[in-house]
């Protein structure tokens, strides 16, 4: 997911098969919020200006953010190789990263 539920910013893929490994993308192009799934856009949603800030806050990676406190809503499964750039990557980026981990 990327955004806030509780404000309708929310983009999140669905029942997450757990049971195999697969890529996902999370990108932000400044105004769209995209998720990826196996290389291929799954859902974007359009996020208002002004929305995501630069701040000191930390980043959560597989949970939601509960205001004021820890982290909630855990995912369960197993994260690998990580990566955060510094620019949106393009959908055929995505793809081409997608190919490259789950190739056999």
């Amino acid at each position: 997911m990327i955004g806030n539920p509780d404000e309708n910013t929310a983009t999140d893929i669905e029942d997450v098969d757990t049971a195999n490994w697969h890529h996902y993308a999370g990108r932000f192009d400044g105004s769209t919020a995209t998720l990826f799934a196996d290389g291929a856009p799954v859902t974007a949603t359009v996020i208002p200006p002004g929305y995501f800030v630069v701040d000191d806050n930390d980043v959560y990676l597989g949970g939601d953010f509960d205001e004021g406190g820890p982290p909630v809503a855990r995912y369960a499964g197993d994260a690998a190789d990580v990566r955060y750039y510094d620019r949106p990557l393009t959908d055929d980026e995505v793809a081409a990263l997608a190919a490259k981990d789950l190739a056999p």
